[in-house]
């Protein structure tokens, strides 16, 4: 079985969504590093480790984790940023560190920011239909950017029916709004998606216009 869908829609649309991610983003970075610092100084001052200290340290760092990873995927993009090739790497590691999909960023240099972000959010789509786990590769291609998931696919949710059909889910669930953002944010910059999915491969690809 293998469906192919193409997005060739162009819309202009104010995405309030982005700042509020920005906002929650920003909001929830001061506290939790707060608590993480907290943390260092127990173990500066001789506290024994203990399972509670260490699944304390581990929450956190998960938190922070998905912080950024959620920064760059539903927070808002300045004109002309970019987001360096050592730090999607870093983000996308701890964001899977506690994960069966393992990411492998392949994109040389920087990558501008909202590309970054429609890409981030794929990763995310990608990622749901890998449910047993898997790898997700992301790279570039001669006609724009490519990710790609191996492992055994599951894409029957209504979510996923209505990505590849092209269409918005009537239904919308917080876990899935990911495919209703990579749709808005692609059509935004008007970059055509090209979906492909068989039993053992997802393939997202962004067309430069």
């Amino acid at each position: 079985m293998k469906n192919k869908t193409e997005y060739n829609m162009y819309t202009k649309s104010t995405d309030l969504t982005a700042f509020v991610g920005s906002r929650i983003c920003h909001d929830l970075a001061s506290p939790l590093g707060a608590i993480s610092n907290g943390l260092e100084l127990l173990e500066l001052s001789g506290v024994a480790p203990s399972p509670e200290l260490a699944l304390l340290s581990d929450s956190i760092k998960a938190a922070n984790a998905r912080v950024e990873f959620f920064r760059i995927a539903f927070g808002t993009t300045t004109a002309g940023a970019q987001l360096g090739q050592a730090t999607a790497q870093q983000v996308l590691a701890q964001y899977f560190a506690d994960k069966r999909v393992h990411p492998s960023w392949e994109i040389v240099g920087d990558t501008p920011r909202n590309i970054a972000k429609l890409l981030f959010l794929l990763i995310q789509c990608v990622e749901t239909g890998l449910p047993y786990g898997g790898n997700i590769s992301i790279g570039t291609t001669n006609d724009g950017w490519m990710i790609a998931g191996t492992g055994r696919t599951k894409t029957d949710s209504t979510a996923w029916q209505a990505f590849l059909q092209g269409q918005s889910s009537e239904d919308i669930y917080s876990g899935d709004i990911q495919f209703q953002l990579a749709s808005l944010q692609a059509t935004n910059l008007g970059f055509p998606l090209v979906i492909q999915v068989d039993d053992n491969r997802i393939s997202a690809q962004v067309l430069r216009t």
